[in-house]
């Protein structure tokens, strides 16, 4: 669990340009190439598909297609997620044909040569000084590492899944049947982790419903909009100017439907969850790191401040941390460039690192030599807390 960051541009903007690390409205032709397309450059080359793009329920049906990316090749070229299981697997497994004899006799041959490498090592060992013995076997844990992750492989594989009948569940501006929505982002997420397994592709964004969704959810008495909802406000003020009144001056108006958006976001959590479980199912989640963001922190708000973040999986090793939660401080009465508004609770503090050294660090550890995105000034360092030596 992380937290302490901030976005990079205030209100719903900062769901469509994080990635980027950048200010303004990226269909204007702002922002940049997003962190996953700048990942993918130095990754994806030897991959049929450099990235991937998947979604459930966020193709801009609620308000406009702004809110559907996340991911963006260059600025104003935007990589729209795929939203249809049927159109997904089409895309990845039409032509995709395994054979478990082939796939038996590559993994045999990868580990004899694992296995002779170990026994190099066992010859030379006895012939080094003390010193030199770590070193080597710092080594000889990486290959031991690289075997275990085979034999994983050898169990889950890459294997072409069934392909799916639903293209998508009923959609429309109402009420989402909450069975049909749990199995169709199961469907979605089965399919990137086998394209994960299967080496289809190693970087990929997936987005659990859109900025700013009006979707309805009467299992969690969710009948309004969720968006609105969200604000923590009394429906009679929803259309009112001066949206943020009702949550500062009378936040027990509000309590109601925060009690509401807890047990939703529960559900987005279980969801999360299911996601996760999948990734290490199908064995794609040993040498990879999922992160999971949103692009606010308070609804009512709107503030971007002290970003949630929850991270999973740990690039091979590569990163330490796991199981503990982090908390990046504040910096009081710095300069503040991104002008805050004066209802934010942060207003004369300085974060003490913006999202971007998130994702910097992050392709650090994948070998991509990044230090800095987008904004300049959104850059403050590495987390060199999260990094291994």
């Amino acid at each position: 669990i992380l937290e302490g960051f901030r976005g990079t541009e205030r209100d719903h903007n900062n769901y469509h340009m994080m990635l980027t690390g950048n200010k303004g409205k990226a269909d204007n032709g702002e922002g940049g190439p997003s962190i996953d397309q700048l990942i993918a450059a130095g990754i994806g080359g030897a991959t049929r598909f450099a990235s991937l793009q998947v979604g459930v329920l966020n193709d801009g049906r609620n308000n406009g297609s702004w809110v559907e990316k996340v991911s963006w090749y260059d600025k104003g070229k935007g990589a729209p997620a795929t939203h249809s299981p049927k159109v997904l697997f089409d895309k990845l497994f039409s032509d995709l044909e395994t054979n478990p004899a082939e796939a038996e006799n590559l993994l045999a041959d990868q580990k004899s040569v694992l296995d002779a490498a170990l026994g190099q090592y066992e010859s030379l060992r006895l012939r080094l000084n003390p010193d030199d013995q770590a070193k080597l076997e710092q080594y000889a844990e990486a290959i031991r590492s690289v075997e275990t992750g085979l034999m994983k492989m050898g169990v889950v594989g890459c294997m072409k899944p069934a392909q799916p009948t639903l293209a998508e569940p009923a959609t429309y501006n109402g009420e989402q049947d909450i069975a049909a929505l749990r199995l169709y982002d199961k469907l979605q997420s089965q399919l990137l982790a086998m394209a994960l397994s299967c080496d289809l592709t190693r970087v990929a964004t997936y987005q659990f419903l859109s900025e700013a969704a009006g979707i309805e959810l009467p299992a969690f008495d969710i009948h309004s909009s969720w968006h609105w909802m969200s604000h923590l406000r009394a429906p009679a003020d929803w259309d009112s100017a001066g949206s943020l009144t009702t949550w500062q001056n009378a936040p027990e108006e509000g309590l109601p439907n925060a009690r509401k958006l807890i047990r939703g976001s529960r559900f987005v959590v279980e969801q999360l969850s299911q996601f996760i479980s999948t990734m290490k199912e199908a064995g794609a989640l040993d040498n990879t790191v999922v992160v999971s963001l949103a692009g606010m922190a308070h609804g009512g708000w709107h503030h971007y401040d002290n970003l949630p973040m929850l991270l999973f999986g740990n690039v091979g090793e590569r990163l330490r941390g796991h199981g503990t939660h982090t908390r990046f401080q504040w910096i009081p009465d710095a300069s503040d460039p991104t002008q805050r508004e004066t209802s934010d609770p942060y207003k004369g503090q300085d974060p003490g690192h913006f999202v971007n050294d998130l994702f910097t660090t992050l392709a650090q550890a994948m070998d991509v030599p990044l230090t800095a995105i987008g904004t300049p000034a959104f850059n403050k360092g590495l987390l060199t807390e999260l990094l291994k030596a």
